[in-house]
């Protein structure tokens, strides 16, 4: 027996609910089973329970046994002071809350359906990669759809929390936050946190001073990115000689350029091409933020972010390595990471924070019009004969994998609970 299936028994009142005692003996009538908390506390919320002739509003815990209240430290925890039942498969010791008094306690033992417990069983000791990929085509497209759609926004939420947290810190500038959002977005996985530092050290407010002048930005960014330093490079110099006077004009520091990672990179993803390519967009894109907020269109977004880096870029990938390169600019799978990444999840979390759906929508309609990514996650399901047609399916199937499938969350997920119905 586990937890997780007793979650899912008093969730959804999966048990035999007539004639319910606690093992005092006193009669149970549930009202209110209570919300489900995912996080530190008390497995239930705001659940009202009648015991004997005694109405309860507060928490419900459930453990496998009894003793496992004392072995998890909840008797001195004050988040499980307001627990008015305690719920249990078997009762193997009293518990009794900070006055000595009995916790009430239901045993669930004996009162469900064994047959839903094999049938969890099977899901989750299958050794598949998708716990119920034996049975998923058998499950009605409705119910696919709307998990599909509850893991996007489920992704959506989980980015939108970072981005807001930094809006938290930038005192709620939504264009400084976009801004940062935004050069993070440029070093995608490898140098996100490294791009995060120099848009962070570099406020906007800076470049929009000089954003009519390419160079300047440039001797900007690379400067306050510590890329310029050590150069013998021509280009490099000249950058760094302008860097030095608007060093000490805004009061700047360098980073410190170990943090950069170069290894294992094509050299279209190395972080001196990108910061190329993020001064470009500075360059020749006033007010952004407002612009992206106006964009419902994918092919005008792609526009937006298509534009080419200076010269030098077009031609290096580092400073004083000259290479011949056919295509300089962002190239279409950058344009879209860019967009699932970095735009979608801002428009989602501006909506949200200002009450205007209208944003939320538009974050998931650009997806709707985007490709299906290919990975080995989405051809998983694919195989399944789910369709990964667009980049809101695709995002959907990637966020089932990461939380619900590969963990065999399978009680957590529509899906899962329909089979085990």
């Amino acid at each position: 027996m586990t937890e997780e299936f007793l979650h899912y028994l008093w969730r959804f009142r999966k048990f035999q609910q007539l004639a319910l005692n606690t093992e005092n003996g006193e009669p149970v009538s549930i009202i209110q089973t209570g919300i489900h908390n995912h996080d530190s506390g008390p497995d239930f919320s705001e659940a009202k329970i009648q015991i004997g002739e005694q109405l309860w509003a507060g928490n419900v815990e459930i453990h496998v046994s009894s003793s496992d209240w004392y072995k998890h430290g909840h008797t001195g925890d004050k988040a499980y002071h307001n627990v008015i039942l305690h719920v249990v498969y078997e009762d193997d010791k009293p518990v009794a809350d900070k006055n000595g008094q009995p916790i009430p306690t239901l045993v669930l033992k004996g009162l469900f359906d064994e047959q839903l417990y094999w049938n969890y069983e099977r899901l989750v000791q299958t050794q598949e990669v998708i716990p119920c990929a034996a049975q998923f085509p058998a499950v009605d497209d409705m119910i696919k759809e709307s998990m599909l759609e509850r893991a996007l926004v489920e992704r959506l939420e989980m980015k939108a929390n970072a981005i807001q947290d930094l809006w938290e810190q930038n005192n709620r500038n939504w264009n400084e936050t976009f801004y940062q959002w935004m050069a993070r977005g440029f070093g995608l996985k490898v140098n996100a946190e490294p791009m995060l530092m120099l848009a962070r050290a570099l406020p906007q407010s800076i470049l929009a001073k000089h954003k009519d002048n390419l160079f300047q930005l440039e001797a900007l960014l690379f400067g306050t990115a510590g890329m310029l330093m050590d150069s013998e490079e021509d280009y490099a110099k000249e950058l760094n000689k302008e860097f030095q006077f608007l060093k000490s004009k805004y009061g700047l520091e360098e980073m410190d350029v170990s943090i950069w990672k170069f290894a294992r990179l094509r050299p279209p993803s190395f972080p001196t091409v990108r910061i190329g390519q993020f001064a470009a967009l500075i360059h020749r894109s006033e007010n952004l933020f407002s612009k992206v907020l106006g964009i419902g269109s994918l092919k005008v977004l792609e526009q937006l972010l298509s534009d080419s880096p200076s010269i030098y870029w077009r031609e290096h990938y580092r400073f004083g390595s000259e290479h011949n390169r056919t295509k300089a600019g962002m190239g279409k799978a950058f344009q879209e990471t860019l967009v699932i990444n970095v735009v979608v999840p801002f428009l989602f979390i501006y909506g949200k924070m200002k009450e205007e759906n209208f944003y939320c929508q538009r974050a998931m309609d650009l997806l709707d019009q985007m490709g299906g990514e290919d990975n080995k996650i989405t051809r998983i399901y694919k195989n399944l004969d789910l369709e990964m047609d667009t980049a809101f399916r695709s995002q959907a199937a990637i966020q089932l994998n990461q939380r619900y499938c590969s963990l065999k969350k399978c009680l957590n997920c529509s899906i899962g609970i329909h089979l085990i119905r």
